[in-house]
């Protein structure tokens, strides 16, 4: 990686920091979606770059909110949530390797997804899901 290109990147990680600090989400996909479009570095590795910069975030924000925490429903998000990024990284490792151009339209296809869902104006539940949801 050259000078430019690791500021480019620092670059496109602090705009994806100032969405996420916006939005509340959408760090990952805006950091993976400048990146690929650049070509900066593998898709690969900005997604492990991206995984753990969110983890920090995560764990920043949560610190900060410990006592209003529901660990029940904390412990049920984080199970889910462990088998979804094995997957999505066993998923990623092999989509990296043999369809690139099918790995970037996927992402490009999520963008516009979640762009799309973020345009819907959600309505809470009268009462909390069953954990298994």
């Amino acid at each position: 990686m050259t000078f430019a290109q690791g500021i480019l990147f620092l670059l496109c990680v602090a705009l994806a920091t100032w969405a996420q600090a916006l939005t509340g989400f959408a760090f990952a996909l805006i950091l993976l979606g400048l990146v690929g479009l650049m070509e900066l570095v593998p898709l690969a590795d900005a997604a492990n770059v991206a995984s753990v910069l969110s983890l920090v975030q995560a764990i920043v924000v949560l610190k900060g909110s410990r006592k209003s925490l529901d660990l029940r429903v904390l412990r049920d998000t984080l199970t889910g949530s462990v088998f979804g990024v094995a997957a999505g990284v066993f998923l990623l490792g092999w989509l990296s390797g043999n369809v690139v151009m099918l790995l970037r339209l996927l992402l490009g296809l999520t963008i516009l997804a979640c762009a799309a869902i973020l345009m819907l104006q959600a309505q809470p539940l009268a009462q909390r899901s069953p954990p298994a949801v």
